[in-house]
Parts: structure tokens; C-alpha cells; sequence
């Protein structure tokens, strides 16, 4: 699966991920963002680019994402993105 970076103004790689097709769906998979980068949101630029190309693809697809239950970090960052697109969502039907 194409791999899709994420790099620093400067060039550095901070974190990568990979859209396949799982169970039918645009499948969010082996997300990772490198230590020193944590917290900088990163991780929401990636899920957010990832998300964006599954819809370019196929628009009608489900996205879908598995996370181990005790990564609280990455819970929190998905729980975060969720709520936050529900509000766009919310606000863009008004």
C-alpha cells in the first residue's frame, strides 16, 4: 500500500501512514509518528491527509481505524478528530 509522509518544513520525516481496503472500508493502517514529534499535531495532519485520499477515491466508503485499547495517546488524538468533525458537520448543516 502507498505510503503517505509527513515531513517538517525543514525536510524531516516526522510520520507516516497507509490507506488499504479493509472489510470494504478505506482502512486507516500503520500510523506512526516518530517520538520527538508527539504532540505537535502531526498526527491529525496525517489521519486528516489519509481520510482525504480514501474520499477521493471512493467517497461512499466508511473509514475505518483499529487502535490497541491501552494507546491512550492515539485515543485521545482519533477521539479528538471525531469530535471535532462532527462539530464541523454539525455546523455546516445550520
Amino acid at each position: 500500500f502507498p505510503s503517505h509522509d509527513i515531513v517538517t518544513t525543514d525536510g524531516k520525516l516526522v510520520g507516516f501512514g497507509q490507506l488499504c481496503e479493509r472489510f470494504n472500508c478505506h482502512h486507516l493502517a500503520r500510523l506512526l509518528i516518530v517520538p520527538s514529534a508527539r504532540g505537535q499535531g502531526y498526527a491529525a495532519v496525517l489521519i486528516k491527509q489519509l481520510i482525504a485520499a480514501g474520499l477521493r477515491e471512493n467517497k461512499h466508503k466508511a473509514i475505518s481505524l483499529y487502535v490497541f485499547a491501552d494507546n491512550k495517546r492515539a485515543l485521545n488524538c482519533y477521539q479528538k478528530l471525531i469530535k471535532e468533525t462532527k462539530e464541523a458537520n454539525r455546523h455546516e448543516h445550520h
